[in-house]
């Protein structure tokens, strides 16, 4: 069943420019191939994570799991105005097996079974982008056929949820930018890039790149995209940028399983995110900055965004053995990654770790979701009482999920189960890890 850690951090530090504070959600999504049969199924299960009072939530979700919706405004009357909530790296990824056309996919146990059984459904689109991009690898053309499912089940899903709750989200999937067709403007590519299962749409999706990237979407409370607009600043997509939709930040450093070709014969065959192409986005909820999994672990991309400024950073995950292969032990190689950089980084205050959990098909996904947070230091005064600069950490109701133990050295929280405090403030001491480079995981 679905699983959601939903820990709220109300940070006191100024971390927007107007120094409010925010509360932050850490979603951690399970998936399951009865999510992805239509993109209803889909869009109830993803808002039922987000939404205790959704109609039928007790067949999706887990039974006694919080959820976001109240601890916003107006349900929780003491929330801050501003939320940021953070759903795990490929959580789009599931919705490639949405509808007819992955219908026998579904039925698979392999995984490169089932998304090669895809390309047999998908042959009209997958000839379509053969042509418009030739000379791409099978796989990525394959990718960019999907594009019309992705985008309606994902982008409308997600946008959607961040206009309903009035939040910024941030969640990741596997595809290129995009572009909305009408049928008022082209019908015959309509009629070609929609799903059959839905023939009466008026609308599809077209890729616009020849590379899909695994990509984290920030989606603002108005339901836009916000991307850097490469000199310091942000756009709104698609308004902002003629109309092509695209991720906030691509992932650079991709596993062996992401890429491509001769790097990897089989695999999802997606584009390197060049790393001067990643920007600090700043928020009402703070200069966002994106290290999706592999990212998290790179000196070079948490320079960069050190050095311009970011202070919350977005750390999308989808472990794939964690906490049950020996070697290397993945709850280990995590704090060597964006935990350490909290410490090692002053300007760096919150790390939002959202893990995916779940098999898809052969492959597992499991890892424990996080929110950790940086207390700055500050004279303790004559009775020992926190600076202005103190983080406050508070923490929603205790879900099914192991403590996260910091390790004896100090770090960011020593032994301490988030799930077990509620409005409770944690110091968080702030001593320096060595960030050992090692693989964080091999298909994630």
């Amino acid at each position: 069943m679905g699983r959601l850690l939903a820990a709220l951090v109300l940070a006191a530090v100024a971390m927007p420019a107007a120094g409010a504070p925010v509360r932050i959600f850490a979603v951690g999504h399970k998936q399951r191939l009865a999510d992805a049969v239509t993109y209803q199924t889909y869009r109830d299960k993803m808002t039922a994570l987000m939404d205790a009072t959704f109609p039928g939530r007790a067949t999706l979700v887990q039974a006694g799991v919080d959820d976001v919706a109240s601890h916003l405004l107006p349900a929780d009357p003491g929330a801050p105005a501003n939320a940021l909530v953070v759903f795990p790296e490929d959580v789009g990824l599931i919705a490639a097996f949405i509808g007819s056309r992955g219908a026998a996919a579904r039925q698979q146990t392999n995984s490169i079974v089932a998304i090669a059984g895809l390309a047999g459904p998908y042959g009209p689109q997958l000839a379509y982008y053969q042509n418009k991009f030739p000379g791409q690898p099978f796989v990525r053309s394959l990718v960019l056929a999907l594009t019309d499912t992705f985008y309606r089940s994902f982008y409308e899903t997600f946008r959607d949820l961040a206009v309903t709750y009035g939040v910024h989200l941030a969640a990741s999937v596997n595809a290129a930018p995009a572009r909305r067709v009408d049928e008022a403007d082209d019908a015959a590519l309509v009629a070609l890039l929609r799903d059959p299962d839905e023939p009466t749409r008026t609308y599809a999706y077209e890729a616009v790149s020849a590379l899909p990237h695994n990509t984290t979407f920030i989606f603002a409370p108005d339901g836009s995209v916000l991307v850097p607009d490469g000199n310091g600043g942000t756009l709104h997509a698609p308004a902002g940028t003629a109309g092509v939709l695209r991720g906030s930040t691509d992932k650079a450093y991709l596993t062996p399983i992401e890429q491509p070709p001769p790097g990897q014969a089989v695999g999802l065959a997606l584009g390197f995110g060049p790393v001067p192409d990643m920007e600090v986005l700043d928020t009402p909820v703070g200069r966002l900055a994106v290290v999706i999994s592999k990212d998290a672990w790179m000196v070079d991309v948490n320079d960069r965004f050190a050095a311009k400024g970011a202070t919350v950073l977005l750390q999308n995950e989808a472990f794939s053995e964690w906490a049950y292969a020996a070697d290397p032990w993945q709850p280990d190689v995590f704090k060597e990654g964006g935990f350490a950089n909290l410490q090692k980084n002053a300007g760096f205050l919150v790390n939002v770790n959202a893990s995916m959990t779940g098999n898809l098909f052969e492959i597992t996904f499991d890892g424990q979701s996080a929110i950790l947070g940086r207390k700055g230091k500050s004279s303790a005064g004559p009775l020992g009482q926190a600076g202005p600069e103190r983080t406050r950490v508070s923490r929603a109701r205790k879900a099914p999920e192991p403590a996260l133990d910091g390790g004896g050295g100090g770090g960011l929280s020593n032994k301490i189960n988030p799930h077990h405090l509620r409005d409770s403030n944690i110091s968080l001491p702030c001593n320096k890890l060595n960030n050992h480079i090692r693989n964080p995981h091999s298909n994630s």
